[in-house]
């Protein structure tokens, strides 16, 4: 999935942050668009539309980072403490 500059995801599917909930998402893959602005407050982000926050922390270490050729960068994140299973 793409995230612009201002870090606005329209495309982030709502899996994500019921994941995030969940205590369940051990990586995130996303392509950093940094030609991209978005902007407004009902534009999502990666965790989507909610104006809630997460029931706590979720901490991730940036894993992978690939500058591609037409000028966006590849991230990986991943978990620092893997998620729960249950």
């Amino acid at each position: 999935m793409v995230i612009t500059a201002d870090g606005k995801c329209p495309d982030a599917p709502a899996e994500i942050r019921q994941l995030a909930v969940d205590n369940k998402l051990n990586t995130i893959e996303i392509i950093i668009d940094g030609t991209l602005m978005l902007g407004g407050a009902s534009t999502p982000t990666l965790m989507g539309t909610d104006t809630g926050f997460l029931p706590a922390s979720r901490l991730f270490t940036l894993d992978h980072f690939e500058p591609m050729p037409d000028g966006r960068c590849l991230a990986r994140y991943v978990r620092r403490q893997p998620a729960t299973t249950s």
